[in-house]
């Protein structure tokens, strides 16, 4: 139910609404806490308490799973994760690679504690999906260079940033949610995670027959990505290149089945960032239309 305060205004410039005591009560907002107002798309204003991320988790390391809940606990906001059991120190230590800003801060006797230095608030995602696209082709130079050199050690590093830097985007959209086009941000960050992998993988097999595919593909990769970051799109062009990127599929396809597949993987994911710039388009024009 919609409870109206009003407005008052304190001082020469500032305008205040107090905060119902019952919700305030509920939530643990104590004198002196941080909290942040932001202008959702409609004009309406959320606030967000920063205290409410402030989450224990513990996670038993001897289960099965371990590995996932703790990076679960993460994503959910966690800034204190204890593991306990026999395994906790491996677990601690595949923490550290798959995560951000983790760290340990206390050891006991098959109980290590961990602190996330990254609360999520200081991320804006526009920024951490900039820094993926950048990991991402430097992931396609390496491909290029994988017909000649054996660059499986390099780019399997930098799989592991991508992976970390995916979790840290998952983690900070707890604090955009009042956006109603966040939700294409995490389909564009997973489409970037799964192109990192399938590069990464690519690599591994060393490929032989599809250098000139190779370098199709990354083109299109950049055409999709760019058209998302510019919040623009040219059907036209874009139609007329992926005939000519699927032709050269087709080519080699019998020359080498493992890396066709592995490129059409790529392209795919390619297209789910075409089809999701398409929709945050749509919706912003949509939403132009009913100002």
């Amino acid at each position: 139910m919609a409870e109206f305060r009003r407005v008052q205004k304190t001082g020469r410039s500032t305008y205040i609404v107090s905060l119902p005591k019952p919700w305030v009560e509920a939530k643990g907002v104590k004198k002196g806490d941080v909290v942040s107002l932001e202008e959702n798309e409609d004009g309406s204003i959320q606030l967000s308490i920063k205290t409410e991320r402030r989450l224990h988790a513990e996670i038993d390391a001897d289960e099965t799973f371990a590995l996932r809940k703790t990076i679960s606990a993460y994503i959910a906001g966690a800034q204190r994760i204890v593991l306990k059991g026999r395994n906790a120190p491996i677990l601690a230590e595949q923490a550290r690679q798959h995560l951000s800003a983790v760290d340990v801060i206390e050891e006991k006797k098959d109980e290590i504690a961990l602190r996330v230095f990254a609360t999520g608030h200081e991320f804006k995602l526009e920024t951490l999906l900039k820094r993926m696209h950048a990991v991402v082709l430097s992931m396609f130079d390496l491909a290029e260079k994988a017909y000649t050199e054996d660059v499986y050690e390099t780019i399997s590093k930098r799989e592991k940033e991508m992976n970390r830097l995916y979790t840290l985007t998952l983690r900070s959209m707890g604090s955009e949610r009042g956006s109603s086009l966040f939700k294409f941000d995490t389909l564009i960050a997973k489409s970037l995670e799964n192109i990192g992998d399938e590069l990464e993988q690519y690599c591994r097999e060393r490929p032989h027959a599809g250098r000139k595919v190779l370098e199709g593909v990354r083109e299109l990769y950049e055409k999709n990505m760019n058209q998302f970051l510019q919040e623009k799109k040219d059907l036209k062009v874009e139609e007329e290149y992926e005939k000519e990127l699927k032709k050269e599929l087709d080519r080699i396809r019998e020359r080498s089945a493992l890396e066709w597949a592995r490129l059409v993987s790529i392209a795919k994911y390619c297209a789910e960032i075409e089809e999701t710039t398409e929709d945050v388009l749509a919706i912003k024009h949509l939403t132009e239309e009913n100002k």
